[in-house]
This record gives structure tokens, sequence and C-alpha cells, in this order.
């Protein structure tokens, strides 16, 4: 998260963001045309194993975005691209990072 976190001040201008549901946080920063998401999926309760489907709807130019995961398995690694407006799947006590790929 700390990478994650990192790139979004680079970018420099922190954007508003909405997210509804237990255990979802989110932050988002843009600035001209560079713009990015990062969402995290956390809980301290050892008996929640389901992943969160969140639909996304993205605004601020981009269509498409990078999406890098940090969970137990990757380090911030790219896993694909998705649509602006699209969902995403994501495990507990995982982040992801979107960033526009104009």
């Amino acid at each position: 998260g700390v990478a994650a976190s990192a790139f979004l001040v680079t970018i420099g201008t922190s954007a508003p963001v909405q997210i509804d549901g237990k255990q979802l946080y989110a932050i988002a920063a843009r600035e001209g045309n560079d713009n990015a998401l990062m969402l995290c999926h956390y809980t301290d309760d050892d008996k929640v194993f389901a992943p969160r489907t969140i639909s996304l709807a993205l605004t601020g130019g981009a269509s498409k975005y990078d999406m890098y995961l940090l969970d137990q398995a990757h380090d911030m690694a790219l896993v694909g691209q998705v649509d602006a407006q699209n969902e995403i799947t994501i495990a507990p006590n995982s982040v992801v990072l979107l960033t526009a790929t104009c």
C-alpha cells in the first residue's frame, strides 16, 4: 500500500471519491491527464474470506485503467486493464491501484 500511496502523492491533487460498503476504503488523485484510484478491502476478521465486487464509475477522461494488485501473491504487480465503467473483484486484505492509461 505504501508504493500505491506514494504514486498518488506524485500526481499531486486529491480527487473526490465515493465508496459504499463496510471494509472498503478508497483514495483518488488527479492532475491533468494523470489520474489514479487506490482501493482497499481491509478486515481484521479472520473469518472473512469472501471477495467484494465493486462497480466502477470512473470519470476524468480515461476510458481504460491499468490494474495493479497487492495481496499475498502479488507485490503491486500489473494484473491487467479495466474499463472506467466496469466491475472488479477484490479479496479481503488486498489493495488495488488503478492508473489511467490514456
